[in-house]
C-alpha cells in the first residue's frame, strides 16, 4: 500500500516568474489559456519534512534531487533535511525547462556531467538546473560534477539512508533516451 507522506503543494503563480533563456513561452503554452510562467517549485511544510526527517532516521530511505527541501512554504530556507540528507543547498539555479521530449528536451544542452564516485552509482547529465552542494560530517559522496565538486550524497541517518542529488535523474535519463543515435 502506498502512502503520501509528504505534505507539499505547489507555490501558487501570483507575480509569474521569469522564463528561462531559450524558452519561448506563448509557443510552449500554444492554444491553451494564457498564463503566467510560474517555476512550480514544490515545497515543503515544516511538519512534513519534521514527519520525513524522524521516519528516515527509524529505518526510512528517501531520496530526492536538485533543490529538494531546501525551501518552505513561506518560500524562505529550510535547514530541518540537511542533516538527514548529509548536505547544504548552497546555490541552486533553474537555466532551462525539461518540456516537451520531441522539442526542448532533445534541444537540452548539459550543463555538466556528473561522475559517479561510488560503483553502484551511474554517470548522468545534469540538464535544466545548476546546484552546489556543501557536504556535511558524516556523509559519502557518490557523484562528483567535472571540477570536482561534490553533486550527490548517500548518508545514513541512524537505521535510515538518505541519497540527496544535485541533479534530475529523471530528466538525465529520458534526455539520454531521446536522443539519437538509438542504441
Amino acid at each position: 500500500m502506498l502512502r503520501r507522506v509528504v505534505g507539499s503543494y505547489p507555490r501558487q503563480p501570483s507575480r509569474g516568474d521569469r522564463p528561462p533563456a531559450g524558452l519561448d513561452w506563448d509557443r510552449w503554452l500554444g492554444p491553451a489559456p494564457e498564463r503566467p510562467y510560474n517555476f512550480d517549485v514544490q515545497q515543503f511544510r515544516r511538519p512534513a519534512a519534521e514527519a520525513l526527517d524522524h521516519w528516515v532516521h527509524g529505518g526510512g530511505v528517501l531520496f530526492a534531487s536538485s533543490g529538494a527541501a531546501s525551501r518552505h512554504q513561506f518560500d524562505r530556507p529550510m535547514d530541518l533535511l540537511e542533516r538527514t540528507f548529509g548536505a547544504r543547498c548552497l546555490d541552486l539555479q533553474t537555466k532551462e525547462i525539461a518540456g516537451r521530449p520531441k522539442y526542448e528536451l532533445r534541444a537540452l544542452k548539459p550543463l555538466d556531467h556528473l561522475r559517479a564516485v561510488h560503483e553502484k552509482v551511474a554517470s548522468l547529465d545534469q540538464l535544466c538546473h545548476q546546484e552546489r552542494l556543501e557536504i556535511l560530517p558524516g556523509a559519502e559522496v557518490i557523484l562528483t560534477g567535472s571540477q570536482g565538486r561534490p553533486a550527490g550524497t548517500l548518508n545514513r541517518a541512524e537505521r535510515g539512508t538518505a541519497i540527496r542529488l544535485a541533479a534530475l535523474p529523471a530528466v538525465s535519463y529520458a534526455h539520454e533516451a531521446i536522443r539519437p543515435p538509438y542504441e
